[in-house]
């Protein structure tokens, strides 16, 4: 299947980030982890995500300042954002770097799937 989408699933919860990935995968997205910000921002340095699913509330370095270097970075330009948090609070702060979708966990595998699949359909 060539040209799948590539999500990048930025989570420190590991059990988290293993179920995004295998629910991801299972409708033939590639994805590739990052477990805080900070490995976010390294792997976007390799390489351009189409889709970025990013728990905000992590170690090292938090959502608010990857979304803020995500932003900053024309590379980037086109890459979606999905913002997944336990922490309603954070909604303002997400959207004002233009996240194309602010989820609150718990999530469905579903919920996943269709945010993915938006983010991908809007420009």
């Amino acid at each position: 299947m060539a040209n799948q989408p590539t999500v990048l699933v930025v989570e420190d919860d590991a059990e988290l980030r293993m179920i995004y990935r295998q629910t991801l995968e299972r409708v033939n997205y590639q994805v590739v982890e990052a477990f805080d910000g900070a490995d976010a921002i390294q792997q976007t340095a390799e390489f351009t995500p189409d889709v970025i699913i990013l728990d905000m509330m992590m170690p090292r370095m938090g959502g608010p300042t990857v979304l803020q270097l995500i932003r900053q970075n024309p590379a980037l330009e086109k890459t979606r954002l999905v913002v997944i948090t336990a922490y309603p609070q954070f909604r303002e702060s997400a959207l004002k770097y233009d996240v194309d979708l602010f989820l609150t966990k718990p999530v469905r595998p579903i919920e996943i799937i269709n945010a993915v699949k938006t983010a991908l359909e809007s420009d």
